[in-house]
C-alpha cells in the first residue's frame, strides 16, 4: 500500500511515515501520526483515512467505519477515487485476514457496504462492484502466499467475497475472471462437483456461461451504465444469494421466489438471472 503515498506532497510523507510504522508492527505509533494529523486539520478528507487505515491494524472495526465515514463525507467529487479504494480495500482485507487468524467475529460484508453505500451516497459514484472486486483482488494477494493451515482457516472468506462481486460488477469480463479464479484455486471438476461439494462452484460456472451466452442479446443502452447499486441489491443480491444456497434442495429459491415472483427451478433461475443481470426485456 505504500506505493500509493505520494512522498512528494506533506500529506503523502505523513502516509508513508505511518505506514512504514504498521510494517515495522508499531501499530501505536501509526495510530499517534494519524491522531497528530486529524487534530491539526479536522475539516480535510485524508487524516481521517489515515487514521482509518491505522484502526484497521489495531483490529478495530467500529473506530475504522466511523472514520471512512468521515473521510467519505469530507471528500470532493473529483479526489483519485481509485486511489482511495486500494487504501480502504487493502485495510479491510487485512483486517478480515488478522480477525480469522484470531477467530475473532468480523462482520465484513456489512462493514464493506456501508463504506460503499457512504460512497455512492455522497459521490454518486455506484462503486460497490469495484470495491469488492479490489478487497477481493487483495485479499488473494495474501491468500495464495499463505501456508496450507491458514489457506484452510482464511478460505471461507472467499465465496462471501466472491458472490458479492459478482452481484455488483458491472463487467462481464471481471466477474468471468473473479468465477474462474475461484474455480481454479478449488481445483473444480464440474463432473464430480456433487462429491466434491462444490454446488456454489458449480452455480457460478453456470452462471456465467448464461451470462455469456445472453451477452449478445443484451440490450446496450441499458446494460450496463443503466445499473445503480441500490438496484443490483434489489434485483440482483438476493437472487444470487438464494441460488447459491440451492444445495440439495430448492427450498431457498422457493422462499425466495415468495416475495420476489423469480424462477423456482435451478436450470430457469440461472438463465433468469442472467437476463436479469444484462437487462434483457
Amino acid at each position: 500500500m505504500s506505493h500509493i503515498a505520494d512522498e512528494s506532497s506533506p500529506n503523502g510523507a505523513i502516509f508513508k511515515r505511518m505506514l512504514d510504522s504498521i510494517e515495522a508492527g508499531n501499530q501505536a505509533m501509526a495510530l499517534e501520526i494519524a491522531e497528530e494529523l486529524v487534530n491539526e486539520n479536522k475539516e480535510a478528507f485524508f487524516p481521517y483515512l489515515m487514521r482509518a487505515v491505522a484502526y484497521c491494524y489495531m483490529k478495530e472495526d467500529g473506530k475504522a467505519l466511523k472514520d471512512w465515514m468521515t473521510s467519505i463525507s469530507l471528500m470532493e467529487k473529483n479526489e483519485k477515487m481509485d486511489a482511495y479504494v486500494c487504501i480502504i480495500s487493502k485495510s479491510v482485507s487485512d483486517l478480515i485476514i488478522a480477525d480469522e487468524r484470531e477467530f475473532v467475529d468480523f462482520d465484513y460484508l456489512s462493514h464493506i457496504d456501508r463504506v460503499c453505500e457512504t460512497l455512492d451516497e455522497h459521490l454518486e459514484c455506484n462503486c460497490k462492484g469495484f470495491v469488492y472486486l479490489t478487497v477481493f483482488t487483495c485479499f488473494m494477494s495474501s491468500y495464495l502466499g499463505m501456508e496450507e493451515d491458514e489457506k484452510e482457516q482464511c478460505g471461507e472468506i472467499i465465496p462471501n467475497l466472491v458472490q458479492r462481486t459478482v452481484a455488483y460488477s458491472r463487467d462481464v469480463s471481471v466477474i468471468k475472471d473473479v468465477v474462474n479464479e475461484c474455480l481454479g484455486i478449488n481445483d473444480y471438476d464440474e463432473s464430480t462437483y456433487e462429491e466434491d461439494d462444490n454446488y456454489d462452484l458449480y452455480a457460478l460456472s453456470k452462471i456465467v456461461e448464461k451470462i455469456e451466452k445472453n451477452l449478445p442479446d443484451a440490450d446496450r443502452s441499458e446494460f450496463p451504465d443503466m445499473w445503480t447499486d441500490a438496484e443490483m441489491k434489489t434485483v440482483l443480491e438476493g437472487y444470487l444469494a438464494a441460488i447459491l444456497a440451492c444445495e440439495g434442495d430448492t427450498k431457498p429459491l422457493e422462499k425466495y421466489a415468495k416475495k420476489s415472483g423469480t424462477m423456482t427451478e435451478l436450470d430457469l433461475a440461472i438463465e433468469d438471472y442472467s437476463r436479469k443481470y444484462l437487462r434483457i426485456r
